[in-house]
């Protein structure tokens, strides 16, 4: 026992990679003229709000991948609700990306039991995962055929590129499997959530539905790429804009590890403005404004998701104080205090 705890290896501290992506950052805006950042900043000025509106079409076809996956059984405006919380948490725990997961199944589990819950949220990051990586393969190959690009930068894209096309098709068939639900019943058995925990699979057609959403939303999110070249003073072509979405995905497909790939992607957005001969200071705004809007919708998620608890609290206490007065009316004898308590331990009783 002693042996196997020696060599037991330490798992890396998500911080770590974290500090990393935000010490690159901090190099990259040190390396560039601050002055000229800060002047093209200040000019975005309230257009910086188209930038963030442009996120709500891909939070709705991700939303309608869990409602399909979720055979339509739960409420479309609680599954953005789900949605937008859950990515905030995703967004401010550093856990590449997967801070918000557990959340989602502790959601999701009040309406379809924890069981499905699990199944659903890890099939839907599969397949989430997948269509990251044939969007990857696909803007990849995109820029190589329209940017006139060195064979420095054209090899390794190629080959970055037929990897990634490769990788999707063990992915489908990892989706499609069972091995899914395996998953998710080995994590629950540990975490002592289940004891019993039946395999599901996913259906071809339903995995279909889900990754056209899944496709919907990645090809959205091109809106928000030409929508910050356009407040910026640019009209972009779409090589522009295939471009910049295939050095997106590249980094953070290659360093996935970097939570929110603060930095790495504000590097690669510098490296695609470059390839276009824009300038890499042109590529930082970009990639900060990006930013931006990645901090405003995990702070509006969190201060959702605080506001519902609150809401569902003050509630829970009207109702607390209507069964006290009542009780008063039929119990005279007692004190507002006791009768109070009997009411907290008999909530404590009933199942959530």
């Amino acid at each position: 026992m002693e042996k196997k705890r020696k060599l037991a290896l330490k798992a890396p501290d998500p911080f770590v990679f974290y500090t990393i992506g935000a010490l690159l950052l901090c190099y990259l805006i040190y390396r560039m003229d601050v002055t000229t950042i800060l002047s093209s900043m200040s000019e975005v000025g309230v257009w910086i709000f188209v930038v963030f509106a442009t996120a709500i079409f891909w939070i709705m076809t991700n939303a309608m991948s869990l409602a399909n996956l979720t055979n339509y059984r739960i409420p479309y405006l609680d599954l953005l609700y789900i949605q937008v919380t859950g990515d905030a948490y995703n967004d401010i725990i550093p856990m590449a990306g997967l801070g918000g997961e557990p959340y989602k199944i502790k959601q999701l589990s009040n309406f379809i039991g924890l069981e499905t819950a699990s199944s659903t949220i890890v099939h839907n990051r599969l397949i989430h995962s997948l269509t990251g990586l044939l969007f990857t393969s696909l803007t990849g190959f995109a820029t190589v055929a329209l940017i006139d690009l060195s064979d420095q930068w054209r090899i390794p894209i190629l080959v970055a590129s037929s990897v990634f096309a490769l990788a999707t098709v063990g992915m489908i068939w990892l989706t499609l499997s069972s091995v899914p639900g395996k998953l998710s019943g080995t994590v629950l058995k540990k975490l002592k959530f289940i004891d019993g925990f039946r395999s599901k699979t996913l259906s071809p057609k339903k995995f279909a539905i889900s990754f056209f959403w899944k496709m919907m939303s990645r090809t959205l999110n091109l809106l928000e790429i030409y929508a910050i070249f356009v407040v910026l003073g640019y009209t972009p072509e779409f090589a522009h804009i295939v471009t910049v979405s295939a050095m997106l995905s590249l980094s953070a497909t290659l360093f996935f590890i970097v939570p929110q790939g603060i930095g790495v992607s504000e590097a690669s957005v510098s490296t695609a403005f470059v390839l276009l001969g824009m300038g890499a200071q042109v590529g930082l705004v970009f990639g900060l404004l990006r930013r931006a809007r990645i901090v405003f919708w995990a702070l509006l998620g969190i201060g959702i998701q605080l506001t519902a608890v609150l809401i569902r609290k003050a509630v829970s206490r009207k109702v607390i104080n209507q069964e006290v007065q009542q009780k008063m009316i039929k119990e005279p004898v007692k004190s507002k205090a006791a009768i109070n308590r009997k009411l907290r331990r008999e909530m404590v009783k009933e199942p959530s």
